[in-house]
């Protein structure tokens, strides 16, 4: 169950945190209640290649061929779990990388932290949206 603390409860001035950071704070977190969204985050987590692609672009965009370098993974598996990925809406094409080859698609996380609640039998997720984005 998740613990829930009214803002104004507390006393934050001690630690230099005023009311406005939180609340800013909180408004780059998103909630996601939908049991289809929610169970295509959770298995795409669960998922360790796509975890490891996911972790890798959170930070810093990459290109497909930075990926293979970063995530040792085969071509084939990589392709497929990005697109796999990209339609699952947990990664999107950020930028563009012009290479000798010609014009590589960098691909970005959305989220750059995601927190779990579990209420009774419904599972909430929050995710925060990534500032790099």
């Amino acid at each position: 169950m998740g613990l829930t603390i009214e803002k104004k409860s507390l006393d934050l001035t001690i630690k230099g945190v005023t009311t406005g950071q939180i609340e800013n704070e909180e408004r780059q977190w998103i909630t996601i209640e939908d049991p289809d969204t929610v169970i295509t985050i959770l298995g795409s987590y669960a998922d360790q290649q796509k975890r490891l692609i996911m972790e890798s672009v959170v930070d810093k965009p990459h290109t497909i061929s930075e990926l293979l370098q970063i995530c040792k993974l085969p071509l084939v598996s990589v392709y497929r779990k990005v697109n796999s990925l990209i339609q699952e809406g947990l990664i999107v094409e950020n930028s563009f990388a012009i290479t000798h080859h010609g014009r590589r698609i960098r691909y970005k996380a959305v989220f750059e932290n995601l927190r779990i609640d579990i209420d009774g039998n419904k599972i909430i997720v929050k995710g925060k949206l990534n500032k790099n984005f």
